[in-house]
């Protein structure tokens, strides 16, 4: 299964910064750092920024071969469109357990300007996706808290028949959105997705359709729940589930 944690911070102009951990409560946090008690892989990295030059990942192992640069950078404070997303899925970057993993970003801008970044952790393989996939779409009043994950209450278009689903893909839209996440009853990790601005806007293909395998699994009453990354308060959120029933 993956998970996704993102970091953030207000560096000033061509200042390399150490990007701050968001608070969440599935890794631990050590020197301002993420900590991971077992060892992961690195499957994706998003950085976003207005004048965004460039941002990066190290742990003391990669130390003693090279600092990995994400590729490519988004010039805004929220996703692009299309999506930049460096997408590690099918040669995942090895890190270790009780190593920091850290984050790096420069913009340059005059005046301070807030960096963020997402990264997707692998901490154990996610079962395939073969089946029938379908969309479902739900959406959301509650008011985000700005660079945090707030959780939403989701009102669902569809009442599915009764059984088992598993979710294989998301897409999360709200105006100042960055990353949305789900949480499955009786899971750890929450895997989720870079989020779009707007509904035209292009999302990365890999939080689609299958393309990680799949995500989590539910009963028909008990939906999932979703949380969400902004970087201003938002109070109108969409959310497109891929799914399969099992």
């Amino acid at each position: 299964m993956f998970h996704i944690e993102a970091n953030t911070a207000v560096p000033a102009q061509n200042v390399e910064a150490d990007l701050v951990p968001i608070p969440s409560s599935q890794i631990a946090i050590f020197n301002a750092h993420w900590f991971p008690q077992d060892p992961p892989q690195l499957i994706f990295a998003a950085a976003m920024s207005p004048n965004i030059v460039r941002a990066r990942v190290q742990t003391p192992t990669l130390n003693l071969i090279t600092t990995p640069f994400i590729r490519g950078i988004m010039g805004g404070l929220v996703p692009t469109s299309p999506a930049q997303v460096d997408n590690l899925v099918m040669q995942p970057l090895q890190l270790r357990a009780r190593e920091e993993i850290i984050m790096f970003g420069v913009q340059s801008n005059a005046g301070a300007m807030r960096i963020t970044t997402i990264i997707g952790l692998l901490f154990g393989p996610n079962p395939p996706a073969q089946g029938t996939i379908y969309t479902m779409r739900g959406t959301s009043t509650t008011a985000a808290v700005a660079n945090a994950w707030t959780l939403l209450t989701m009102v669902w278009q569809n009442q599915l028949p009764q059984g088992n689903y598993a979710a294989v893909g998301m897409q999360h839209q709200s105006a100042n959105a960055q990353a949305a996440r789900i949480i499955f009853l009786g899971q750890y990790y929450r895997p989720g997705c870079v989020s779009q601005a707007a509904l035209v806007d292009y999302a990365h293909p890999i939080f689609r359709m299958g393309y990680m395998g799949q995500w989590g699994t539910w009963r028909d009453n008990i939906m999932p729940n979703i949380e969400v990354l902004c970087n201003a308060a938002d109070a109108v959120h969409e959310v497109y589930l891929d799914f399969m029933q099992l």
